[in-house]
């Protein structure tokens, strides 16, 4: 139930990155406090299922701009590359140049 929540909630946050009628919507935050949420209570109750969690966790990580909700993300989806080495990418998938923190959204969403 946990992973369709989230992939329901990420998705909403991946289509607010490809909608270009309004970059910053208003509506994304209250995803993203519905996605946050579900990820926060599945994970205490089984961190091992980090690695089923962890495309939506990556696709949050587009408009989370809280410091330390990001940095939370980036250590679930670094336990998760640990788990299993084979996701497809990094651990951290979203540092370019070192500084800026996005991957496929360019204008740093």
């Amino acid at each position: 139930m946990y992973h369709a929540g989230l992939d329901f909630y990420a998705l909403q946050v991946l289509y607010s990155c490809i909608e270009t009628s309004d970059p910053q919507p208003v509506w994304v935050q209250d995803v993203l406090t519905k996605l946050l949420g579900i990820a926060h209570k599945a994970l205490n109750e089984d961190p091992q299922h980090v690695y089923r969690y962890t495309w939506a966790l990556r696709v949050a990580m587009f408009r989370v701009k809280d410091p330390i909700h990001r940095d939370w993300l980036e250590g679930q989806v670094s336990k998760a590359s640990v788990l299993f080495s084979n996701l497809g990418s990094s651990s951290e998938p979203f540092t370019i140049n070192g500084a800026q923190r996005t991957w496929f959204v360019e204008d740093g969403l």
